[in-house]
């Protein structure tokens, strides 16, 4: 990546820890959908009492027979924030369960927002940190340093990424984004189980006037630099290489854009590996 000018950041989104709260609606006056969206303002500012570094930054409202879900969404500041917005999404619930005529907490985790689980809704519109990255890759270095050629790669990415995921039924097509994201997971201290979502990642394979531009969509990076595993000695020194002072990018921030581009020096890694046909040589010789 370095040698074929570094890798570009495209695009970066902060969707914030969503938690999503299941709610029985009995058949009322008040229309249970229509109340959360009136007193919005009230429940938000119930919701932000519960820590001093939760924002709501918005919500979405899911009506399914007898069943209301509410999931909100949270800027949690420099921490991952589950836990934080699990505390506040249980003040909501409890107040809407008192002032929202009809309307019954079933469960403050009611899986629309698909915590450590894949889903096509977490896929499309993300969660924690969306983040897009790529590189072009002239002719010269795949040659030089891959040892193989964008012919043989591109090939590799129709078959695999394109026809093989669908037929699959992946939910994202990668060549093994999850290998990449449980590394550095482990060794900055995040929750190693947010792997799943991190695996929902897309690599595209694009012809470049001399050589090829390789993309990563990762739609659910969920990290944070403060609390929880990131306070360990190893991954507090780790935490340390890889963030930059004077940035102007939140440390959070910094942290999904540098595990997206060594994600997206993973993909191309294994996409030469496998273009090359070297990738069962290279279990067989060094066990990995």
């Amino acid at each position: 990546l370095t040698e074929s000018g570094g890798v570009k950041i495209v695009k970066t989104i902060h969707h914030g820890m969503t938690r999503s709260i299941a709610f029985k609606s009995l058949p009322t006056t008040h229309y249970p959908l229509a109340t959360l969206k009136r007193t919005a303002k009230t429940w938000i500012k119930i919701a932000e009492s519960t820590s001093n570094h939760l924002r709501i930054l918005g919500y979405s409202i899911d009506v399914s027979g007898k069943y209301v879900f509410l999931t909100i969404r949270c800027d949690t500041d420099e921490a991952m924030g589950m836990n934080m917005v699990t505390i506040a999404a249980q003040a909501v619930a409890d107040w809407a369960e008192k002032n929202i005529d009809g309307l019954t907490c079933v469960t403050i985790a009611g899986n629309l927002d698909s915590d450590k689980k894949p889903s096509i809704r977490t896929h499309k519109y993300g969660r924690g940190y969306e983040v897009v990255a790529e590189v072009t890759l002239p002719e010269a270095v795949i040659a030089s340093v891959l040892k193989t050629n964008a012919k043989a790669m591109l090939a590799v990415a129709d078959a695999k990424l394109k026809t093989g995921s669908k037929l699959a039924g992946a939910i994202g097509a990668n060549m093994h984004a999850a290998n990449v994201v449980a590394a550095l997971y482990l060794a900055t201290g995040q929750d190693g189980a947010h792997v799943v979502e991190g695996s929902l990642a897309d690599t595209t394979v694009k012809r470049a006037k001399d050589g090829l531009t390789v993309r990563v969509r990762l739609p659910a990076i969920l990290v944070g630099v403060r609390g929880g595993g990131t306070t360990l000695p190893a991954q507090s020194q780790c935490l340390s290489l890889l963030l930059k002072s004077k940035t102007g990018l939140h440390p959070k921030q910094q942290l999904a854009e540098a595990i997206t581009a060594a994600v997206l020096a993973g993909e191309v890694s294994l996409l030469a590996a496998q273009a090359g046909h070297q990738l069962a040589k290279a279990h067989k010789s060094l066990a990995r």
